[in-house]
C-alpha cells in the first residue's frame, strides 16, 4: 500500500504543503485545492505552475478531487460539469501524472433516490474513461452513496468496470453508518481516504482517536492484498498540544497530519 496526503490537509499554501510532504518522506500527494480555487478551476497558468512545483519537489500525485456533483440533482450546472468540468479535470489530472478522479453522487434529498442519479453517474464515468481517466465514487454523508455500502450499491448499478469506490470510513461514520463495513465493500475499494470521527464530540479527530478502528482496517486491507493508496485527510485543527509543541515549527493541522502519518506508518510496519 502507498501513502499519500491531501496537500490542503497539510497547509492551504501549496509550496508549504509540498515542502513538508517531501521533508516527511511522502512519495505522493492528493490534489483538491490549488491555493484558493478547487482543482481544476484555477487558471491554466496556475495549474501548469503546480505541475512544475510537483516536479521540483519530487512528489507524484495519487489522484485529484475536483468536488464535482456535490449539488442537488436538479442543479443547472450539472450538464456543464459533465461536458466541460470533468474533461478539464481529466486533462489536468493526466498532466499531473494520475488517471484517478474522484466524484460525489449529488446531494441527498427526502424520499427515494431519483433514478437519474445512476444515469448521471454512468455518463460521468464514460466521460472520464473517454478522457483517459478512471472515475471513483466517494461516499459522502451529504450525498447519495453516503456510506461505503450505499456507494457500492450505486457502483453495482453503474457497473464496476465503469466506476470504482473511493472508500471513506470516516464519512460512513459521519453519515450514521457502520464503519465496520469492510467485508461489504472490500471487493470494490480502489482508493481509501483516512480520517477519524469522534462520535461523542460530533467532529473529526486524528486517526487514533475516534470511532474508526484504523489498525483493524489497515490489517484487513493488507489481508486482501490491497495495493492502492491510503490518503491522509486529517480534517481537524483540534491540536494535540503536546505533539504540536514537540514539533516546534508546525501549526496544529500540520502537526496533526504528521501525527497521522506517523500512526499510519507504524501500522504499516514502517511503510
Amino acid at each position: 500500500m502507498k501513502i499519500s496526503v491531501f496537500t490542503d490537509e497539510i497547509s492551504p499554501s501549496v509550496p508549504r504543503a509540498l515542502e513538508l510532504a517531501a521533508a516527511w518522506g511522502v512519495s505522493h500527494v492528493e490534489i483538491r485545492n490549488v491555493g484558493e480555487p478547487r482543482f481544476p478551476r484555477a487558471a491554466d497558468a496556475d495549474l501548469a505552475d503546480l505541475v512544475q512545483q510537483l516536479a521540483d519537489s519530487g512528489l507524484a500525485v495519487s489522484a485529484v478531487s475536483p468536488g464535482y456533483f456535490k449539488c442537488p440533482i436538479d442543479d443547472g450546472a450539472i450538464e456543464a460539469g459533465i461536458s466541460e468540468g470533468l474533461p478539464r479535470a481529466c486533462e489536468w489530472a493526466l498532466k499531473l501524472g494520475t488517471s484517478l478522479v474522484s466524484s460525489f453522487a449529488f446531494k441527498r434529498s427526502e424520499g427515494a433516490m431519483p433514478n437519474i442519479v445512476v444515469d448521471y453517474l454512468g455518463r460521468m464515468a464514460d466521460v472520464a474513461s473517454s478522457a483517459g481517466c478512471r472515475l471513483l465514487l466517494e461516499n459522502e454523508a451529504a450525498c447519495w452513496g453516503a456510506t461505503g455500502v450505499e456507494a457500492v450499491a450505486l457502483i453495482r448499478q453503474v457497473g464496476p468496470e465503469r466506476i470504482g469506490l473511493c472508500w471513506d470510513p470516516g464519512n460512513t461514520a459521519n453519515a450514521g453508518g457502520d464503519p465496520t463495513e469492510f467485508d461489504q465493500v472490500c471487493d470494490f475499494v480502489e482508493h481509501v481516504h483516512l480520517k477519524n470521527f469522534d462520535g461523542a464530540g460530533g467532529g473529526w479527530s486524528v486517526l487514533d482517536h475516534g470511532t474508526i478502528d484504523w489498525p483493524r482496517i489497515i490489517t484487513s486491507l493488507q489481508d486482501i492484498g490491497y495495493t492502492g493508496f491510503l490518503i491522509l485527510e486529517t480534517h481537524t485543527n483540534v491540536s494535540l498540544q503536546e505533539f504540536v509543541e514537540a514539533e516546534g515549527q508546525l501549526d496544529a493541522k500540520e502537526a496533526n497530519t504528521l501525527h497521522n502519518l506517523q500512526f499510519l506508518r507504524e501500522h504499516l510496519g514502517g511503510g
